[in-house]
């Protein structure tokens, strides 16, 4: 979990990192709650997409958990680049640290470059 403050009113926002067990479980619910509409929509539309082609197909209910999958893997990343987007920057080293590693953020330069 890293945590985020707004540049301008201080408010400060609690990112959770990794893979996303409520993304799996609960899909475009969770965007939806965060107030990310983007991520909620592309979410719905895509398992709804999903599901018709996996009925077409008459796919496996083993396969139809492939793109729940991929979601939980992406959005919480997603979530927190938009923040940043949105004028939101690192609160504390922890987690401009973890921006840094996880090539989100670019390095500091060094002092007296």
């Amino acid at each position: 979990m890293i945590t985020l403050k707004h540049a301008t009113s201080g408010i400060l926002k609690e990112c959770p990192t990794g893979f996303s067990f409520t993304t799996f479980f609960f899909g475009f619910f969770v965007p939806l709650f965060r107030k990310d509409l983007k991520w909620a929509a592309i979410m719905l539309v895509s398992s709804i997409a999903y599901g018709v082609l996996m009925e077409e197909l008459n796919i496996t209910y083993a396969s139809s958990i492939a793109l729940p999958f991929c979601f939980a893997f992406y959005y919480n990343e997603q979530f927190i680049k938009g923040a940043l987007e949105n004028g939101f920057i690192p609160a504390d080293e922890a987690s401009r640290a973890w921006l840094v590693e996880k090539k989100i953020l670019p390095p500091e330069p060094p002092m007296g470059a």
